[in-house]
């Protein structure tokens, strides 16, 4: 289907209950997300299902095989093939941002202005943090967890924040403000304000800076969201466009969406599927076979 088809298609439909438009689009005889396979220096992936209502964050759950998104409209809710969303009985959520760990989900509601981790079916459970130095960590910009349950976090001002498994918080240097994070591995990349360019923090094994953030490579402007694929490549927000980048800072493709992307995140059966969000769409592209590094 040709995107200005879709386009107008999703437009006539935009007024059918969510889960029966999930029913549609996400049938036992579909793909998670329906549409053609996108491939390098291509534009316009094909669009989830329409309107959802505000993203603020999407997260792949690898070991239940489901993404978890979060939006203004429904709070919280959980997306596996084949069937329909469901929402986790957190629609009174004001998600900012969330990330997968463990067994289950870490969410920041800025509605009560805390950051509280959720079972794999919606049920709430401890809070992590709710303030650092008095200001409230509910609005926090993004999560991003390392295998060790280490938490890090940006405020609503840029800054970073470690979250040890103890429960103690402490503030992490950076050279700038931060726009946005993610862990892979035993590495946290870091997207900085008026910084164009990738940085990158090495963890040590519990999850903690083994020194100060260094320079991993330039852009011609700051990145506002961050995802690695399986092979490590670097998969940037920059505006409506995702650029994928080697760890040298080859670009290697890219996608255009209609909105500025407010989240990246990396799965499917393979993990070669990134879910791109905007402010009212999630897309879904098939990532190629890298090269090079």
């Amino acid at each position: 289907m040709a995107l200005s088809q879709s386009r107008s298609h999703f437009a006539d439909m935009k007024k059918l209950p969510l889960t029966l438009l999930a029913v549609l689009f996400l049938g036992p005889s579909c793909s998670m997300i329906g549409g053609r396979v996108v491939t390098e220096q291509t534009t316009a992936p094909s669009p989830f299902i329409g309107r959802l209502g505000g993203v603020t964050a999407a997260a792949w759950d690898a070991e239940s095989g489901a993404l978890w998104i979060a939006t203004r409209g429904s709070g919280l809710e959980r997306w596996v093939s084949g069937s329909p969303p469901v929402n986790l009985g957190a629609s009174k959520l004001s998600p900012s941002s969330l990330t997968v760990e463990g067994a289950g989900v870490i969410v920041a509601d800025r509605g009560k202005g805390r950051i509280i981790r959720f079972d794999r079916n919606g049920i709430p459970g401890e809070v992590l943090a709710s303030t650092f130095q008095g200001a409230s960590l509910g609005d926090a910009r993004a999560l991003a967890a390392h295998p060790s349950g280490s938490l890090y976090l940006l405020d609503a001002k840029g800054g970073l924040l470690r979250l040890d498994r103890t429960g103690r918080l402490e503030q992490v240097e950076l050279p700038a403000p931060a726009t946005c994070i993610t862990v892979h591995g035993s590495q946290l990349f870091v997207g900085l304000e008026k910084q164009p360019g990738i940085w990158v923090l090495d963890l040590d094994q519990s999850g903690a800076p083994r020194q100060s953030a260094s320079w991993c490579f330039s852009l011609e402007e700051t990145p506002r969201a961050l995802g690695v694929d399986r092979e490590g490549a670097l998969l940037l927000g920059l505006g409506n466009r995702v650029e994928r980048y080697t760890r040298a800072g080859v670009l290697m493709g890219d996608w255009v969406l209609r909105d500025p992307v407010t989240a990246i995140t990396v799965g499917g059966e393979e993990g070669r599927t990134a879910f791109l969000a905007t402010a009212s769409d999630l897309y879904r592209v098939q990532l190629p076979t890298s090269f090079g590094e």
